[in-house]
């Protein structure tokens, strides 16, 4: 994936607003319109969104009510995500899940945010948080 970004020159859009944190906290995640709440483990965290890895492919553009069990905040997360791409892993069962955040709560938004910039701002805990400000996609 990173080999094709970096053959040839394109043009990118900045579209990152927050830093990520990096980690293996467990989520669970279930269809919106019912179902039984699967297992899941988060690969990195933002205030926007997440990414993680399930063992089912998931459509994009589909909606996910998701309970993130985060110790650092001392509580766990109920929100709804977006899914906006479905990647599976070569040679596995499992599938990459990048999603964004429908319905956050705003106090859980800026607990997010404030956590990830307090690890970021840490010289011992800088390595948990993406170095990146901005994702960069190709446009279009």
């Amino acid at each position: 994936m990173f080999k094709k970004l970096f053959q040839k020159k394109q043009k990118v859009q900045d579209t990152r607003k927050f830093k990520r944190l990096r980690g293996a906290f467990i989520l669970k995640y279930k269809k919106d319109g019912g179902g039984a709440f699967q297992t899941g483990s988060i690969l990195n965290l933002s205030a926007g969104g997440l990414r993680f890895a399930a063992r089912e492919e998931l459509p994009a553009s589909s909606l996910l009510t998701v309970d993130i069990h985060f110790p650092p905040l001392k509580r766990t997360l109920e929100t709804q995500v977006k899914v906006s791409r479905v990647i599976k892993i070569k040679q596995s069962p499992v599938y990459e899940i990048a999603s964004s955040f429908v319905r956050l709560k705003p106090e859980d938004r800026d607990a997010l945010n404030e956590l990830v910039e307090a690890l970021y701002q840490n010289p011992e805990t800088r390595g948990f948080v993406d170095h990146h400000d901005v994702a960069r996609r190709k446009k279009g």
